[in-house]
């Protein structure tokens, strides 16, 4: 049960990170810009 529920959290977080990660892909050079314009 231990290792079946490891690798289900394992691909979950997995399945995050992929989202997140072409969720903001496109938004993320903006914001780091802003974020750069901002702190400056």
């Amino acid at each position: 049960m231990n290792s079946i529920q490891n690798e289900q959290k394992v691909l979950f977080v997995k399945n995050l990170q992929i989202f997140f990660a072409g969720k903001h892909a496109s938004n993320s050079q903006q914001e780091a810009r802003r974020a750069i314009l901002r702190y400056a």
